[in-house]
């Protein structure tokens, strides 16, 4: 456990001490790596990922030994050392998780055992954005009906935000910019695509969110139908920049 009593202090910083001597506790000598890093459009934001001995047969069982409590506030990938590469390819269902190749390897941080950072594989699969468009064209009307039946039209626009959000870190990623964060997206996409259209379009959907927030029932229904067209607007603009 010299690594582990070593790492405790700056552990106990991170606010996962515990969670990381637990698995210490009882997976160490399974235990290649330990590496904390940040995927700031994920819910829970802070991720832990665990490099396994090849000779470990069951990965689950270290999600397990973490307990429910734990994977609340803290997402856990396991990995073995062979299967870093898998990083390279995203998940078109998990487009939050588009960036962790950049994450891991420019500002990970290591919290026990050796350093694979440098094992992540650089960049991204080719046609990221043009895979991801595709994805949401496929999915976004079953979405939007289903919030406009059910008279959701807050949660509507808070969806189609987290979509366009995305998008836009999905565009900054084929500018090879990775950090990006919620709060700074729509000011990096601007500066890193400066389109009129597109910049009209963002401010403008940001302006509805409020206007949809203090407006009655009877209100609501009009802007959650703009929202829409804004949000069709913004995905054909941006098409026609990734192609």
């Amino acid at each position: 456990m010299t690594d582990a009593l070593n790492m405790t202090g700056n552990v106990a910083q991170l606010g996962v001490s515990p969670l990381v001597e637990r698995l210490l506790t009882r997976y160490e000598s399974e235990l290649r790596s330990i590496i904390q890093f940040r995927l700031p459009f994920s819910e829970p934001e802070h991720v832990l990922l665990l490099v396994l001995e090849e000779s470990l047969r069951d990965p689950h069982a270290v999600l397990a030994e973490a307990g429910a409590k734990a994977l609340q506030e803290t997402e856990i990938l396991c990995l073995r050392e062979s299967e870093i590469c898998q990083l390279f390819y995203s998940n078109p269902h998990a487009p939050e998780t588009f960036a962790t190749p950049y994450w891991i390897r420019e500002a990970g941080e290591v919290l026990w055992g050796r350093d694979l950072r440098n094992k992540v594989p650089p960049g991204h699969p080719p046609r990221l954005l043009a895979n991801h468009l595709d994805f949401v064209r496929f999915g976004r009307n079953r979405l939007i009906l289903s919030y406009l039946t059910e008279k959701r039209y807050g949660g509507l626009l808070a969806s189609l935000q987290r979509e366009r959000a995305l998008l836009m870190a999905t565009a900054l990623l084929e500018r090879e910019i990775w950090r990006v964060y919620p709060a700074t997206v729509a000011c990096q996409f601007g500066e890193a695509y400066p389109d009129s259209q597109l910049k009209e379009n963002i401010a403008e959907a940001g302006e509805l969110h409020a206007r949809i927030a203090a407006a009655g029932l009877d209100f609501e229904k009009p802007l959650a139908y703009r929202s829409v067209w804004l949000f069709e607007t913004f995905l054909r603009r941006l098409e026609s920049l990734a192609a």
